[in-house]
């Protein structure tokens, strides 16, 4: 079984048409009132049903807003002992305090946040982190 999500941008209509295949939500920002919402899309692994269908959903995506799509290595990442897990509520503020930086130094704002706030360099499970702005 594997997680998947596609995405189609129409910055004409300032749109995404997406579907989701068993990841997290992709996050929207609005960078001027520096709000963060979880697109609601939702789907089953892929091959866990055979003939699934998958719904998709349109969304607003205008210029001055962020998306942020993430897999669970980035805020399932945790101290070496367990104990520290840096949860989806810190990667959301982490989000909220990068709006001013561009895509890729946002990027690596919230991986460096990640591992300085669970005290470990290394993450055990993989991580992907996509960061679109629009302008």
């Amino acid at each position: 079984f594997l997680t998947a999500f596609y995405g189609i941008i129409d910055i004409e209509e300032n749109t995404i048409l997406c579907a989701n295949a068993g990841h997290h939500p992709p996050l929207l920002i609005s960078k001027s009132q520096k709000t963060v919402i979880p697109l609601p899309i939702k789907g089953k692994l892929l091959g866990l049903i055979p003939d699934l269908l998958y719904e998709e959903k349109q969304f607003s995506f205008s210029p001055e807003e962020r998306l942020v799509l993430f897999t669970d290595g980035l805020t399932e990442h945790a101290s070496p002992d367990k104990r520290i897990k840096y949860e989806e509520t810190l990667f959301e503020s982490d989000i909220k305090n990068s709006i001013d930086l561009n895509a890729q130094l946002a990027s690596d704002f919230l991986i460096n946040s990640a591992r300085s706030y669970t005290k470990n360099e290394t993450f055990e499970d993989d991580v992907t982190l996509l960061i679109v702005d629009r302008f």
